[in-house]
């Protein structure tokens, strides 16, 4: 079983320029798996609170995965 050797959190908020729209607040969390040195998996899950350019949902969750390959 691989073990992340990087994990981490992040948190955003936004105005967008028009102020007829609502501020947004994002918070992500991730985990790096790295399987050698030059491939790792990094996978994450987003929750956008207030989507600006969607005034139907207060929440929406984003799952995302990041390959990275190098030589």
């Amino acid at each position: 079983m691989y073990r992340p050797d990087l994990v981490g959190i992040a948190f955003n908020k936004g105005s967008p320029p028009d102020s007829s729209l609502r501020d947004r607040t994002s918070v992500e969390a991730f985990w790096r798996f790295r399987f050698s040195q030059s491939f790792a998996i990094t996978p994450s899950i987003q929750l956008l609170a207030d989507p600006a350019l969607n005034p139907v949902d207060d929440k929406i969750w984003v799952w995302g995965a990041r390959f990275r390959l190098t030589f």
